[in-house]
């Protein structure tokens, strides 16, 4: 059978509207507004509306010039000595999308409803920079095998300037 003819045979082939309730994945991507934040501000349950919560992590306008980007002004960052920070979801997510600048490699781990590790990612590991050059931006997508905490880890300082999701619902 020619192209043409199963193109033509399923154009003509009527469609049956079914009172059947039927279940498909809708995906949607969340990005967490982290801009509106203010500087110094401790950041816990701000995007709880987005099902998100961060443990030990503050928002601040970076004072080490190499952490700061124009398009970027507020970061988060881990607090105090804190080498990295935990981020709760509310409901599992499918993929993460994370904008970071470190001195050193950044470890994100995605962690199940259990706490059994599903996904790792890691940021590249950097050249040493001049004194007064920006540290780079790297962008890390994981697939997060439905994570429902994710834990960023790091040697040294770091900063995150994006954080995107993609949840996997059920709508009728």
């Amino acid at each position: 059978m020619l192209a043409q003819d199963i193109f033509n045979e399923c154009i003509s082939t009527p469609v049956q509207a079914s009172a059947q309730q039927s279940y498909l994945p809708a995906v949607s991507w969340k990005t967490l507004p982290i801009a509106q934040l203010h500087n110094f501000e401790s950041v816990n349950r701000q995007f709880a509306p987005f099902g998100v919560r961060f443990d030990d992590t503050i928002a601040l306008y970076p004072s080490n010039p190499r952490f700061s980007l124009p398009n970027c002004p507020i970061v988060l960052m881990p607090k105090g000595r804190c080498k990295g920070c935990k981020i709760h979801l509310q409901d599992a997510v499918s993929a993460i999308d994370l904008g970071l600048i470190g001195s050193k490699q950044i470890t994100i781990s995605a962690l199940d409803d259990k706490g059994y590790c599903v996904a790792v990612a890691q940021t590249e590991a950097i050249s040493p920079v001049a004194v007064k050059q920006v540290y780079p931006e790297q962008f890390v997508r994981l697939q997060a095998g439905n994570a429902k905490t994710l834990r960023l880890e790091a040697k040294a300082p770091f900063v995150m300037t994006h954080f995107s999701f993609e949840t996997t619902t059920r709508s009728i």
